[in-house]
């Protein structure tokens, strides 16, 4: 399963967001990340297969966050991990 939102920014948000990417976490939400690629965006690989993929917009303060699991509840539980992620 897949899905794709769109995560609006405020100012304060874009102004960390460089530093955020440059420094990856080793876990988010409690999942361990088993791998960071950084090729046309910002990817967090998990040891259960899954992915969550943040990429900024060029254009307006916006992220968009790209998420793969193995079920639709999995998925949608990587989006909720990865707007909460993005917006500390």
């Amino acid at each position: 399963y897949t899905k794709r939102i769109n995560i609006r920014l405020s100012a304060q948000v874009v102004a960390g967001l460089s530093a955020k990417f440059a420094n990856p976490p080793k876990q988010i939400g409690g999942r361990e990340i088993v791998q960071f690629i950084q090729i046309d965006g910002n990817k967090y690989l998990f040891a259960d297969g899954s992915w969550m993929l943040f990429r900024e917009s060029g254009t307006e303060p916006v992220v968009r966050l790209y998420a793969e699991a193995k079920s639709a509840a999995e998925v949608n539980a990587l989006i909720d991990l990865g707007r909460k992620f993005i917006m500390e």
